[in-house]
C-alpha cells in the first residue's frame, strides 16, 4: 500500500510558538500593598514581575496576535507544575488544546483539521483528540506550553535595557509601561502597581494585538479526554494508510 503523507499539523505548531513568544501580559492583582515605589527601576520592577508570577499557582492568558496577515488568537488556562487547556484559534480555525503532565491533546472539526492539511485523517479525527508527547516529532513548540514557569521566565527577561514609561489604568488596575531600550516599537509589557506585581498585558509593535493575564491562583481544573476519544499520532497514521 502506497504511504500517504504524514499529517501537515506544522501550522498550529507555528501558532502556538507565535502566540506564546508574547508571554508577557496581564493579570488581576491583588493584596493591599504593591512592592513597588516610586524609585524602583525599571529593571527592579522586571524582575519582581517575573518573581511574582512564576510563584503564582495559576493564570490565563487570552488574547490576539496579528502577524504575517494571520490573526491568532489565545485563551489558555495554565496550572502550575500540571498543565494548560483552552483554544488556540488563526483565521476561521480553531482547536481545543489540553496539556497535562506533558501529554497534549489537539481537538478540532473536521474543516478545521482539513485545512490543517490533515488530508485523509481529517475524517478519522472527527470527536478525537489527537495525543503527542514529548517524543512526536515536529511538536516540540507545543509542549513548550506545558512547562509555564519556562515560558514566564523566558518571556520577562529582557534583551535590551529596560525603561519606565507612563503609568495608566489596564484591565482595571494602575500598570506601569516598561520598554526595551525606550522603545514601544519593540512592544509594552504593563505591571500592575497593585497588590503582587504581576504582568497584566503585553501590546506588540503597531497593529501586532496585545494578550493579557488574568485569573491570578485562581484554580485550573485539568482532566484528559476520555480514553476512547484519543487517538494517537502513530493510530493516525496507520489508519490514514489503510483508508
Amino acid at each position: 500500500m502506497r504511504r500517504r503523507q504524514r499529517p501537515r499539523l506544522a501550522l498550529l505548531t507555528c501558532v502556538l510558538a507565535a502566540g506564546l513568544g508574547l508571554l508577557g501580559c496581564g493579570g488581576d492583582a491583588v493584596g493591599p500593598a504593591s512592592p513597588i515605589a516610586d524609585d524602583t527601576t525599571a529593571e527592579e520592577i522586571l524582575a519582581k514581575s517575573r518573581t511574582a508570577a512564576k510563584a503564582a499557582s495559576s493564570f490565563r492568558l487570552a488574547g490576539e496576535i496579528r502577524q504575517n496577515g494571520d490573526t491568532i488568537e489565545l485563551d489558555l488556562r495554565f496550572q502550575k507544575d500540571k498543565g494548560v487547556q483552552g483554544t488556540v484559534g488563526i483565521q476561521d480555525m480553531t482547536f481545543e488544546v489540553v496539556v497535562i503532565d506533558r501529554t497534549a491533546y489537539l481537538k478540532a472539526d473536521r474543516e478545521t483539521w482539513a485545512q490543517a492539511g490533515a488530508g485523509q485523517g481529517a475524517q478519522l479525527l472527527v470527536g478525537k483528540y489527537i495525543q503527542i508527547s514529548n517524543d512526536t516529532a515536529g511538536f516540540s513548540d507545543i509542549m513548550r506550553v506545558a512547562d509555564p514557569a519556562r515560558l514566564l521566565d523566558e518571556s520577562l527577561t529582557a534583551a535590551g535595557t529596560v525603561t519606565k514609561g507612563e503609568v495608566k489604568q489596564v484591565n482595571g488596575v494602575q500598570a506601569v509601561a516598561l520598554t526595551e531600550d525606550g522603545s514601544a516599537d519593540q512592544g509594552i509589557l504593563y505591571v500592575s502597581l497593585q497588590g503582587e506585581p504581576y504582568p497584566v498585558r503585553v501590546e506588540g509593535p503597531s497593529d501586532e494585538g496585545a494578550v493579557d493575564f488574568t485569573d491570578w491562583n485562581v484554580p485550573v481544573e485539568l482532566t484528559a479526554p476520555p480514553a476512547d476519544q484519543i487517538i494517537s499520532f502513530e493510530e493516525l497514521e496507520q489508519a490514514a494508510e489503510a483508508a
